[in-house]
């Protein structure tokens, strides 16, 4: 016997409740891949427009980037894209600076105790 992949809609068809054991309803199974493709359509986006409102306003950079690019135009081979090693830099540094899905911190709010003993934990 294969193995099934173990891509999103395997995981949705196979995913149990693990405390009544039930599966997903092929509605809720809809529901979690249109949150999923939601979810990335709007970090991207979000991603992308930081990107070049950044690129804008440092026009150097921009420019840069156009360079670089320039560099490997004629090539219809898609894997020369990993030679734009700028380009990768001004997104990272964007992600960076203007996360798409910001990080929360949170603090404990009082002592807590685990497997019997307590937590060194910094109380707010």
């Amino acid at each position: 016997a294969g193995r099934a992949p173990q891509d999103l809609a395997t995981r949705l068809l196979s995913s149990q409740d693990p405390e009544t054991g039930t599966r997903l309803s092929l509605s809720g199974m809809v529901h979690q891949v249109m949150i999923f493709f939601l979810a990335g359509h709007e970090t991207s986006a979000a991603a992308l427009s930081w990107a070049l409102y950044l690129m804008a306003r440092y026009s150097h950079f921009q420019d840069q980037v156009a360079q670089e690019a320039s560099n490997l135009m004629g090539s219809d081979n898609f894997a020369v894209m990993r030679n734009l090693s700028f380009k990768r830099d001004v997104f990272r540094e964007t992600l960076r600076l203007y996360p798409p899905v910001p990080m929360m911190v949170r603090e404990v709010g009082k002592q807590a105790k685990f497997f019997g003993a307590a937590a060194c934990l910094k109380i707010a």
